[in-house]
């Protein structure tokens, strides 16, 4: 009985580390359940991010939405956890606000969009990253609410650079 203890916890040292998340788990995170993704086509500017503590400075990305079939087209760099991260990927909607991307491991959600289509926010739910996205350069009003819609989702606003 020891040596499967001990062997169930030399398992465990080797699995993979878990991913941080920037959120509280125990806070219910929201997609915008009548999101239309159409409206998403275009050239989108990152305007913020989340990233963990002690995380290097990481630059600014872009994201190009367009559509392609019944399916969107990503392509850009973004920043993820404080780390740009090249985006090229088929997006298909998988629930209200909700988008399934190839080759990646999680849906990505949109928290928030603002009435004219300016600014956006995605985030996966398990809070491994968040970005707020804009057309051009976001107006104070709308990162301001940015910012209270991933409060209000759990996530650490203490971290948005």
């Amino acid at each position: 009985m020891p040596r499967l203890i001990v062997l169930a916890l030399l398992l465990a040292a080797c699995a993979a580390p878990a991913v941080q998340s920037l959120r509280n788990p125990a806070v219910p995170v929201r997609s915008i359940a009548g999101y239309d993704f159409s409206r998403m086509s275009g050239t989108w500017h990152e305007a913020a991010h989340l990233a963990p503590a002690g995380t290097p400075a990481c630059a600014p990305g872009t994201l190009s939405v367009r559509p392609e079939g019944a399916a969107l087209r990503l392509a850009g760099t973004l920043c993820q956890a404080g780390v740009a991260r090249r985006i090229s990927a088929r997006a298909v909607p998988s629930g209200p606000g909700r988008l399934a991307l190839s080759g990646q491991a999680e849906d990505w959600w949109v928290i928030w969009a603002d009435h004219g289509d300016r600014t956006l926010v995605l985030a996966p739910p398990s809070g491994r990253f968040a970005v707020v996205l804009d057309r051009g350069r976001i107006a104070p009003d709308r990162l301001k609410a940015a910012r209270e819609v991933l409060d209000f989702n759990g996530f650490d606003v203490a971290r948005l650079r």
